[in-house]
């Protein structure tokens, strides 16, 4: 599970790194800053428990902020799928 985490979590944070600057507030603020804060907490502790809270918080906070249509926003849904996926199988063992 680290190696696979490791490598995604690298991935989210070069791709947070790669977006541009959103209006104080937007949605897409919004977003970034929910998304980036759930990659932080993942950081912090991998176990399976805090990725199934970091999953729900995220999925939770989201909800009204995303854009359905915009790439940013399947991308963060993408990620968060991946970490889940990763969380369950965690949990499964």
């Amino acid at each position: 599970m680290n190696d696979e985490l490791d490598d995604l979590l690298v991935d989210a944070k070069d791709w947070l790194s790669g977006q541009p600057i959103a209006d104080n507030g937007s949605t897409r603020w919004y977003a970034m800053g929910n998304f980036r804060t759930f990659v932080e907490a993942i950081e912090r502790d991998r176990s399976a428990q805090s990725i199934e809270k970091a999953v729900y918080s995220l999925r939770h906070h989201v909800t009204d902020q995303f854009d359905w249509s915009a790439d940013y926003c399947k991308m963060i849904s993408e990620f968060c799928a991946r970490v889940d996926r990763i969380g369950k199988r965690a949990k499964n063992v």
